[in-house]
């Protein structure tokens, strides 16, 4: 509330929808997170070309991204960052794991679960978090084919999801609660692109919406296409409705990655930087514009808390902005009275500034 007379008033905004929403979350500049160098082990591989990521705090660390290349069985490394933005890798020399290709990762009981293709099956390998260099190859979790997995916990209900193509357009599913029992769960299709070939799923959580990105190449270049829903299950991303901002990269930018951290959205994804021949890709990534922030933003307010000289009944007034072009109920109130009741309201608008006179019992200075 704002204090400046004998009284309170105050005012409150809230959603009238609370999803799905129709768009992406917009990305800000893209910037190099990982580059091709022709000097290290990954360069064999034609470069890093994909980029899962754990908070760790470790070894002087607090993010650790394992990537995999553009070529198949080219192996894995790891890569350290304090801002997720510049990273750096931890050998150049050699690979944490060889033979295996794009890596994904998650966190239960202080223990890595790394799932990677090795050939057209995935596997799952295990680090305790005190290492998270030295891998243990545990189980296959899939049949073939099955290729580019994306790990996926649910903040909805803390499932695991697995994500992967195979055959090829066909993207399937596992869940459960227990990270160690997917190899056990049943497979679900959640989507089937009929027209063109694609790969390289990622699903991402944001404001009350499911939104899963895939790579595909008309023409031959390669771009990534974005769908939304509500819901998480079998077809769920057939019966989903692409975005309307998709694709959300094009020109030879394909294989991207979601990582939420905190209440942003980070975005990594390969970039074909050579035309040539060499096949040869950068990491990019890329932070979301907006925030995963549900209340609206207030700014503008009149009267400032601690203004002075000002009328008895002052025409009160807000600016208020959805980032996700929500309607907005706002609700004026006052104490003055002695306790408080609402003696204004604004229904279903949307970014603006608005106000309030009906300010009568405001009729008395300190």
């Amino acid at each position: 509330g704002i204090h400046w007379t004998n009284y309170t008033f105050s005012f409150s905004t809230k959603h009238k929808t609370t999803g799905p929403y129709p768009y992406f979350p917009e990305l800000g500049d893209d910037f190099i997170a990982l580059d091709y160098n022709s000097g290290c082990w990954d360069a064999v591989g034609h470069g890093p070309h994909n980029l899962d990521v754990l908070t760790l705090n470790k070894d002087g660390h607090k993010y650790w991204g394992y990537y995999g290349l553009r070529t198949s069985a080219s192996g894995i490394g790891v890569a350290y960052s304090d801002d997720l933005e510049t990273w750096t890798r931890y050998s150049c020399s050699t690979p944490l794991i060889t033979n295996v290709r794009w890596p994904t990762v998650g966190i239960q009981n202080d223990t890595i679960h790394m799932f990677y293709n090795r050939g057209s099956i995935i596997r799952r390998a295990v680090s305790p978090v005190s290492d998270g260099i030295n891998f243990t190859e545990v189980e296959s979790v899939t049949g073939s084919p099955a290729v580019t997995p994306f790990l996926f916990r649910n903040p909805v209900d803390d499932e695991w999801w697995l994500f992967w193509a195979g055959p090829t357009s066909t993207f399937n599913a596992k869940h459960a609660k227990d990270i160690r029992d997917l190899d056990a769960a049943s497979s679900i299709v959640v989507r089937v692109e009929s027209a063109i070939s694609a790969w390289a799923p990622s699903v991402v959580y944001w404001n009350n919406t499911y939104f899963f990105t895939e790579e595909n190449e008309p023409g031959g270049v390669w771009q990534t296409r974005a769908f939304y829903n509500s819901t998480l299950g079998p077809n769920c991303f057939n019966d989903a409705t692409e975005c309307s901002n998709s694709p959300i990269l094009t020109d030879e930018a394909a294989c991207g990655f979601a990582h939420m951290e905190g209440d942003q959205l980070y975005y990594y994804w390969s970039y074909k930087f050579d035309d040539s021949s060499a096949d040869l890709w950068n990491l990019k990534g890329a932070i979301s514009v907006e925030t995963w922030e549900t209340t609206p933003i207030i700014s503008d307010i009149n009267p400032q808390d601690g203004a002075v000289d000002q009328s008895t009944t002052p025409v009160l007034s807000v600016s208020v902005k959805d980032l996700q072009n929500d309607a907005m109920d706002i609700v004026f109130r006052t104490n003055a009275s002695g306790s408080w009741k609402t003696i204004g309201v604004n229904n279903s608008v949307y970014d603006g500034t608005y106000t309030c006179d009906n300010t009568s019992d405001m009729s008395s200075f300190n």
